[in-house]
């Protein structure tokens, strides 16, 4: 599933990747320039960072799923139960 960005999300990150060559690499680069390395990145890059967080989203939803009972269990049929209860306090 390609990744798709909204054109203020593009603008802002070519925006923040220019300020990062700039600042860090001493690298003045344009806005053509920075968009090409940005689609780039998310072609080549971003497949493998979106494939490992819905590796962890799954391997978390399983856990939750597999814990589901423990934590979401209501005991069935304790009318005799509760019944034998009452029966003990009284007497």
């Amino acid at each position: 599933m390609p990744v798709q960005l909204s054109k203020e999300a593009e603008k802002e990150m070519t925006s923040s990747l220019q300020e990062f060559l700039s600042t860090e690499l001493e690298l003045e680069v344009g806005n053509l320039q920075t968009g090409l390395l940005l689609r780039f990145f998310l072609s080549e890059i971003a497949p493998t960072v979106y494939n490992q967080a819905i590796s962890d989203a799954g391997r978390y939803l399983l856990g939750a799923m597999t814990e589901l009972p423990a934590v979401c269990f209501e005991p069935e049929y304790q009318y005799s139960e509760r019944k034998k209860e009452r029966r003990g306090k009284r007497g």
